[in-house]
């Protein structure tokens, strides 16, 4: 016979959540609704994901050219 299932608690403060308030993370981790946000619990992949970020604004942005018209 199988006990109580296990509560969840934030992988941070260590405060227990409801189903309804856990908030999973890259970086396999569970967070309360003040510690969801990866600047908050100082995530380990905040960097990869700026990283990435930044490659694909520079491969996806169009360059556009303009040049004057001539008046009529």
């Amino acid at each position: 016979m199988e006990g109580p299932p296990k509560k969840k608690s934030c992988s941070w403060c260590k405060k227990r959540l409801h189903p309804a308030n856990e908030f999973p993370c890259m970086c396999d981790g569970i967070f309360c609704a003040m510690h969801r946000y990866m600047e908050a619990h100082k995530c380990p992949k905040i960097q990869t994901k700026a990283q990435e970020e930044k490659e694909y604004l520079k491969t996806s942005l169009v360059k556009v050219e303009f040049s004057k018209m001539e008046s009529l």
